[in-house]
Formats: structure tokens, C-alpha cells, sequence
């Protein structure tokens, strides 16, 4: 897909959905969407964290909200490329079903972007500057004054140059490139933390905030310049991050399956015959569904030992009545005595010869 069929695609799942979706959720969305553009996952999901987007929530798709576009690219921009700020662009353009801009309208507002960047020329900078340049030196004191100017200029952009070398510049600490390797080694190091705190989660809640945490890491390391041994650092927490969100969709249908099956044993148990017989099987059916490996296991657990009771009380009532066990049966067993037969005789020794 391409940016603004990533947008059209977002805006049509929050439209779809109940509600607005959180953070997280939103997150996920991006997460899955731009699945093929991983070069942007990072600048998307700093796009859609911040509030002014989720402002835009309500102008899905609906050909509106172009100046609340336009105020959310302004509050990005001071920190992507005009390439990212483009693609950015498109995706908001799908989001709420806005025409693309043209060629002459992106340089007219760059055109704006620059004039209030730049002193205008009746202001005291321009003027100054102008009068530099243009009117030369008369008298004394203002030739003094000039050269006044001129050395402190120098001095100035000597040590701007001196600044320059990484010796001095790292001495002082004012070095760009070392100033943010370090800043991106201490993300690097919070993102892992909150990586491992994830791996080592006991239960989904701190499973979720784990989760949060590294997002909110990796957002910071979209903002600073990174070697390439730190890419490849932060590729591989985004993977991770990107797993942990479908993990996360997994749990939730797991719980739901709970709850459907808590609700359907607590029904079994108000009811009787084929009516208790469906829910019986409508509860197993569900825990049957739910790994082992899922959070919602210790809860699956608890209610296949209620599951399990149910069940034998239902194989008792489908039992026919006045059936015994063979046990009881063969406790319960008398032989048959003979009806109207006559005794046995004597024995042969006490009967008369003749």
C-alpha cells in the first residue's frame, strides 16, 4: 500500500470500530498497516501518538479537517526530512479523504514557511544588514566602530570553526554528532530495559506497560541521529514491539474466550437438561481454545475444574433411573429358591431295608 491507501485503511478501521481506540490500539493499526514500509513504521507512530491527530479522530474520512492537517505537519516538521513530512502528508490526505496537494500549492507554502523565517528587508535586521553592505565608512568614529564589528565577526566565526574539530568541540561538549550518539545510546539502553521487563512480564498488565514503554523509547529514537550498529539496535526493538502487538490481540480473544466461559458454566448452572447440556459444551469448546502460554491460562484452569464437575453431574442426570452399578448389583444378589417342590429326601442309610 502506499501512504495515503495506509491512511484510507486507518481511517476505515476506526470508523468499523466501537468507540475511539487508544493509544496502543492506534499503535497496533499503524504497526500492522505499514508493515511494508518500515523505513516510516517509526515517524507513522510519532504521527498518531500526538493529540492534535487524535484530535482528527472524529474527521475520518469525511473531506474535512484540512487546517488541523496543516497544524499537525507544522508540529512535525522540525523534525523529519521533507520526504518523511510528504509521506506524513499523504497519509493524513487519505485519512480524511482530502485531495492531494499540487506541485504550485507545496511551494507556495513553502514559500510561506520561508518568508517568516527570513527578517523581512524594512525590519532593523534587514536594514542593518543592508547598510552594511551598501554604505561605506565615513569618519572616524564610525570607521572605529566598523572595525570593531569586523574582528568581533572574526573572532566569532573562528571559534565557530574551532568548535568544528572534535577535540575541542567534545571537549566543551558541544560536539551535534557526539551529543546525540549519546543521547541515543541512553534511549537504546531504556528501550531494552523495557524490553526485558516485557519478556519477563508475570501477568498482561504489566505486559502492557512494558509494551508502552518501548514504544515511547522508540518514538524518542525516531528524533536522534543514530550510527548504524544503533539502527540495527533499534530494528530489532521494533520487531519485538511489532510481535508484542499481535501477542496482545491474541490475549484479548483469550480473555473474551474466558469470559464466554465463565458466563456460560455460571448459565449451565441455573439450568437443566439440554438446555444446561449446550452451555456445558459451549464452555469447553472455549477453554479447549485457550495455550497454555496465555495469560489467561490460570483463569482457564480455575474454570476447567468447574467444567469438569458440571460434566460429571451431567453424565449422572443422562443416566436411565433404577440403573445400579455392577458393584451394587452383585452386593444385592440372592439366589432363586425353588416354588412347590417337595423335600429332599433322607439320606439312603436311614431309610428301612424292607
Amino acid at each position: 500500500m502506499n501512504y495515503r491507501q495506509i491512511g484510507q485503511a486507518l481511517a476505515d478501521h476506526i470508523i468499523q470500530s466501537s468507540g475511539l481506540p487508544t493509544g496502543t490500539a492506534l499503535q497496533g493499526m499503524i504497526a500492522d498497516l505499514a508493515a511494508g514500509q518500515p523505513e516510516l513504521l517509526l515517524p507513522m507512530r510519532d504521527l498518531v501518538s500526538r493529540p492534535a491527530f487524535k484530535a482528527l479522530l472524529t474527521k475520518a474520512n469525511s473531506g474535512s479537517g484540512m487546517l488541523q492537517r496543516d497544524a499537525l505537519i507544522n508540529e512535525v516538521r522540525p523534525l523529519f526530512s521533507d520526504q518523511v513530512l510528504e509521506a506524513l502528508s499523504e497519509l493524513l490526505n487519505g485519512f480524511l479523504n482530502l485531495p492531494s496537494p499540487t506541485n504550485q500549492h507545496q511551494a507556495a507554502t513553502e514559500r510561506e514557511v520561508w518568508n517568516r523565517q527570513r527578517p523581512p528587508s524594512d525590519s532593523p535586521q534587514g536594514t542593518a544588514s543592508a547598510a552594511a553592505v551598501d554604505t561605506p565608512a565615513a569618519g572616524g568614529s564610525r570607521g572605529h566602530m566598523l572595525t570593531l564589528a569586523l574582528v568581533v565577526a572574526g573572532l566569532v566565526a573562528g571559534a565557530g570553526v574551532a568548535l568544528r574539530s572534535p577535540a575541542l568541540c567534545g571537549y566543551v561538549g558541544l560536539c551535534a554528532d557526539s551529543k546525540g550518539a549519546e543521547e541515543g545510546v541512553q534511549i537504546l539502553a531504556a528501550a531494552s530495559r523495557a524490553d526485558q521487563a516485557m519478556r519477563r512480564a508475570s501477568t498482561l498488565t504489566n505486559y502492557r506497560t512494558a509494551l508502552e514503554q518501548l514504544d515511547g523509547e522508540l518514538l524518542k529514537l525516531s528524533k536522534v541521529s543514530l550510527s548504524e550498529t544503533q539502527q540495527q539496535r533499534r530494528d530489532e526493538l521494533s520487531a519485538s514491539a511489532k510481535h508484542a502487538q499481535t501477542v496482545l490481540t491474541a490475549e484479548k480473544v483469550d480473555q473474551h474466550r474466558v469470559e464466554k466461559a465463565a458466563a456460560a458454566l455460571q448459565s449451565a448452572q441455573l439450568q437443566k437438561g439440554a438446555g444446561r447440556s449446550t452451555q456445558v459444551a459451549v464452555a469447553s469448546e472455549e477453554l479447549a481454545a485457550i495455550p497454555l502460554r496465555s495469560f489467561a491460562a490460570t483463569d482457564a484452569s480455575r474454570l476447567r475444574k468447574k467444567l469438569a464437575e458440571l460434566e460429571q453431574a451431567e453424565a449422572a442426570a443422562r443416566a436411565p433411573t433404577g440403573t445400579s452399578t455392577p458393584e451394587a448389583r452383585s452386593a444385592q444378589y440372592a439366589p432363586p429358591t425353588p416354588q412347590n417342590s417337595a423335600p429332599d429326601p433322607a439320606p439312603y442309610r436311614d431309610q428301612p431295608l424292607f
